[in-house]
């Protein structure tokens, strides 16, 4: 598979960015907060949306680079990442918020990103039909 090499460096570059993210000694999100007073259900709308998004490339990768996993097993694996990151968040960076709703708005993003994963494998696999 030559696909590999490649979806291991992708999975390495994401993995930093994601550590970035997730352990940043400020929210991420800070800009956000300066409108959310006028606006709480619209930010806890996109908080919840950033967090699946950003834990899509995750379940993606890594129903690529472990075709025979399943999606719920990628789904257990994305939350036991976020569990991982919102506790290491809650020990050692108390500005920001671990939330249980993080962790279920990760493991939702890394099952879609399987999800979505699968079903282009599935269909570049597909043969053409020739005519």
């Amino acid at each position: 598979m030559r696909r590999a090499p490649t979806l291991a460096v992708v999975a390495v570059l994401y993995s930093t960015a994601l550590a970035l993210i997730l352990l940043w000694p400020t929210p991420v999100d800070a800009t956000l907060v300066t409108w959310a007073p006028r606006a709480p259900l619209a930010y806890v709308l996109l908080e919840t949306v950033a967090n699946v998004v950003l834990f899509v490339p995750f379940g993606g990768l890594l129903a690529l680079l472990a075709p025979r996993v399943s999606v719920p097993v990628v789904a257990l694996v994305g939350c036991a990442v976020s569990l991982l990151a919102e506790s290491t968040q809650w020990a050692v960076r108390p500005e920001r918020f671990a939330t249980v709703s993080d962790v279920v708005a990760n493991t939702l993003g890394a099952a879609g990103g399987a999800l979505l994963a699968r079903r282009l494998t599935r269909r570049s696999e597909r043969p053409t039909p020739r005519g």
